[in-house]
């Protein structure tokens, strides 16, 4: 696994000023099987507007340094108790050095410590859980001796203590505490209501800012934590042989970051303005980036040290410094096949050319475009084409795609899909062909997408599927059968997310099918569907250059027309770090990319940077296998040309005296000298018993008492040979360890 680490030179001589409001999940509430149970205690809540938890005064905003990515962690409720056992706490909220500490849990005995605590359980004496300092307040008692539950803590108040006696109330949660850092007032972190006694019906009421209210009845689970507040989870209600019942979930966290003016200064979260002031909103965990984008155009988002710019229509990309940019440039989706009488084929999807992950029609890579700041790059998303009408005639072919384009950079669009005699068009990839047309279906573009499907060429059969970046349409066949799949697309993760683009249509069933026949399916990446009985293809989802769907007619139906193509897409990513590819990290003084998977480094600019390779590993089998080699090459000068990174698999495990495993796979950082994979482990069978060579050696076995096999040798500066097969009389033979980066096995 290759992880290049280079010095990271900045001068960070401003800075952004920015309020909080840091809220951690809230804590489980207790289940029941037997006794009552507390409720879960509110996330902890630390803010600098209006008021903060637990009593104390409010935080001193933080002083951002600017270009700096700073990590946003939500944290998650804790799960609700199940029958008797405790629930757990909710996960710590951070924003930069602010942690707010989960809320507490709560079950039968002593609530727990937490932001806020748990509610004590109603067969216990004890307290309920301490709240911590400045972020929430304590839970509520049990009333021992057959009484109720405390109910969770909140931020603004301690849970009430359970009621006496085997019919008492739960303790109601304690409030939470209001915050108008929006722009309006909402109540955050309050906690959970705590469980009724084996013969009560009155649960606690969960406390004002999102608390679960605890089962308020005879039996019955508790409510969870509302979302995004740190809401404490409710207890389960039970009455003596109510079975078991279960607690509330905790509310999830939430992070707000908030500084003065409506001009966006940094990137992270949902963006808002109220008051003079930008609001950036973390339901989920992100990243806080403090500074501009380096372009202008399109939607742009920040994620991972990455800025990425989406067009879902047409518009120009103007850059204001110099930088290498990744791209995925998705054509329109043809048009489905229209009929009026037998099967009709599937659109193809539009052309698909990317930087990251993967690019259509199987092809290697796109390069980064090397763009100069102040030059305006049109980014152009072409339209999907028009379904076919509904006719037999060269009118009820789809229409192609249109083109995409950005920069030097243009995807084809996708071929639209054929009617009864009408071949499918050539396109990005292919349309399918009519059920009665000869040949294959219309041709993919070289590494931006594939064929469609061909036809049986006679009546009563079904329609080709449309081909998607990822894969050839489904052929149709000679069968009165339902309709067949559009090829699927391919997923790239430019956007931060893996996403599926490019699908293709699906083809229509054959004319002869009874009605209800299943519509051939889209290909994933958002290709449109075949018509239902005697109905319209489906039109191709737009912005994922998905094929339209090609129409359905059963024999004496009406006839119908094909669905459109899926509009394209053009989506433009650049780092802040100075070069892109693989996972990126900084600790101030380095920039790290970790590569998980193959792909390209692209520098920015000329550097000097250690790479560490690590190989894949040897499988096992009656030994064991060699680790990947390993190589640290240091001080690399590299240039701005780009670099191929592969990542070695590991080998596939082998079965005990039946077969070797495989060795691992080679990493390699562009030309450097590449680690060798792993040696696998031998199986311990026939006559071979030394271990199997590789960046580190897989370990020897023995077959008999007589013969001891040495372990496999390691490539030099890699790593260690494996370890030997020891022959035991009437106790066994023993295979070797393999080896290792740092020592023999």
């Amino acid at each position: 696994m290759p992880i290049i680490g280079i010095f990271a030179a900045q001068n960070y001589s401003r800075g952004l000023t920015v309020d909080y409001l840091v809220v951690a999940g809230g804590g489980g509430g207790g289940g029941s099987a037997s006794n009552s149970a507390g409720g879960g205690g509110a996330g902890g809540l630390r803010s600098t507007v209006t008021a903060t938890g637990g009593g104390g005064s409010l935080e001193t905003a933080l002083s951002l340094a600017l270009n700096t990515s700073y990590t946003v962690t939500v944290g998650a409720g804790g799960t609700g108790g199940v029958g008797d056992a405790n629930s757990s706490a909710g996960s710590n909220s951070v924003f930069s050095t602010i942690t707010s500490t989960g809320g507490g849990l709560a079950g039968q005995g002593a609530g727990g410590t937490g932001g806020s605590g748990g509610g004590t359980g109603g067969e216990s004496a004890s307290a309920g859980g301490a709240g911590t300092a400045n972020q929430g307040f304590a839970g509520g008692a049990g009333n021992s001796g057959n009484g109720a539950a405390g109910g969770g803590g909140g931020a603004g108040t301690a849970g009430s203590q359970g009621g006496a006696g085997s019919s008492g109330a739960g303790g109601n949660g304690g409030n939470g505490v209001a915050v108008s850092i929006t722009g309006s007032s909402v109540t955050y972190a309050g906690g959970g209501g705590g469980g009724h006694n084996v013969s009560g019906t009155v649960g606690g009421t969960g406390g004002s800012g999102g608390g679960g209210n605890a089962f308020n009845g005879t039996n019955g689970d508790g409510s969870a934590g509302t979302a995004n507040t740190g809401g404490g989870g409710g207890a389960a209600g039970r009455q003596s042989g109510g079975g078991t019942r279960n607690g509330g979930a905790g509310g999830s966290g939430v992070v707000i970051a908030r500084y003065s003016g409506t001009t966006q200064k940094a990137y992270g979260g949902t963006v808002t303005t109220s008051g003079g002031n930008t609001i950036h909103t973390f339901n989920s965990s992100g990243n806080f980036y403090t500074g501009e984008a380096l372009a202008t155009g399109g939607t742009i988002t920040f994620d991972n040290y990455y800025f990425t710019h989406t067009f879902n229509s047409s518009g120009t990309f103007t850059p204001t410094r110099a930088f290498y940019a990744d791209y995925l440039v998705v054509a329109g989706g043809g048009g489905g096949g229209g009929t009026a009488s037998d099967a009709a084929g599937g659109g193809g999807a539009g052309g698909l050319r990317s930087t990251v992950t993967a690019t259509g029609g199987g092809g290697s890579l796109e390069t980064a475009l090397s763009l100069t700041a102040g030059t305006s790059y049109t980014a152009t998303v072409g339209a999907g084409g028009a379904g076919g009408a509904a006719s037999d005639t060269s009118t009820g072919k789809g229409t192609n795609g249109s083109n995409s384009v950005f920069s030097s950079i243009t995807s084809t669009g996708g071929g639209g899909g054929g009617s009864i005699t009408v071949a499918g068009g050539s396109g990005g990839s292919g349309g399918g062909n009519g059920a009665q047309t000869s040949g294959g279906g219309g041709a993919g573009t070289a590494n931006q997408g594939y064929a469609g499907g061909s036809s049986a060429n006679v009546s009563n059969s079904q329609g080709g599927g449309g081909g998607g970046a990822g894969a050839v349409g489904t052929n149709g066949a000679n069968v009165s059968t339902s309709g067949v799949a559009g090829g699927i697309g391919v997923a790239t993760s430019i956007s931060g997310s893996s996403t599926y683009y490019a699908g293709g249509g699906g083809g229509g069933p054959s004319n002869g099918a009874s009605a209800g026949a299943v519509a051939g399916a889209g290909g994933l990446g958002g290709g449109g569907g075949g018509g239902t009985t005697n109905a319209a293809g489906t039109a191709g989802t737009v912005n994922t250059g998905g094929g339209g769907g090609a129409s359905n007619r059963i024999a004496g139906g009406p006839a119908s027309g094909g669905g459109a193509g899926g509009s394209g897409i053009v989506i433009v990513r650049y780092s802040v770090a100075k070069a892109s590819g693989g996972t990126i990290y900084n600790d101030g003084t380095y920039w790290y990319h970790a590569f998980r998977s193959s792909g390209n480094f692209q520098p920015y600019q000329s550097l000097t940077a250690d790479v560490l390779v690590v190989a894949g590993g040897g499988g096992s089998s009656a030994s064991g296998g060699g680790a990947g080699g390993l190589l640290a090459h240091t001080s690399q000068s590299l240039t701005t040309a780009g670099y191929t990174i592969t990542v070695g698999a590991g080998g596939a495990g082998g079965v005990h005296q039946t077969s070797d495993a495989n060795d691992g796979s080679n990493s390699q950082f562009g030309s450097l000298t590449a680690s060798v994979g792993g040696g696998g482990g031998r199986a311990g069978t026939g006559t071979t018993t030394t271990g199997r060579t590789g960046g580190s050696g897989g370990g020897g076995t023995a077959l008999n008492t007589a013969s001891t096999g040495a372990g496999g040798s390691a490539t030099s500066g890699q790593g260690f040979a494996g370890g030997s097969g020891t022959a035991s009389a009437g106790a066994g033979n023993a295979g070797g360890a393999g080896g290792g980066a740092g020592a023999v096995g």
